[in-house]
């Protein structure tokens, strides 16, 4: 109320763009994260392969806060042999 359309139009304009850098943001953070822990789990897989790591485990770990879902919470913890899935 109280606002002409330009000003209307500035701000939604600029709140559309701000979400859009938000969410480029999350997304580029998101595929970072990925791209690092395959990276990773890689490594140590290729390790073993060559018989230079033995006995590695893997550990399912989550943030015990409300957003931590149902199917995680239990696995909160979970420790596992390398190759084995989380339970």
């Amino acid at each position: 109320a109280g606002r002409s359309q330009v000003q209307i139009d500035r701000f939604t304009s600029r709140y559309a763009e701000q979400l859009l850098t938000y969410r480029a943001n999350n997304i580029a953070r998101t595929e970072l994260m990925t791209a690092a822990n395959r990276g990773h789990y890689e490594s140590i897989r290729q390790m073993i392969e060559l018989g230079r790591m033995t006995g590695a485990t893997k550990r399912w770990f989550t943030v015990p806060d409300d957003r931590r879902c149902e199917w995680c919470a239990p696995m909160h913890n979970q420790t596992v042999p390398f190759d084995a899935m989380f339970t």
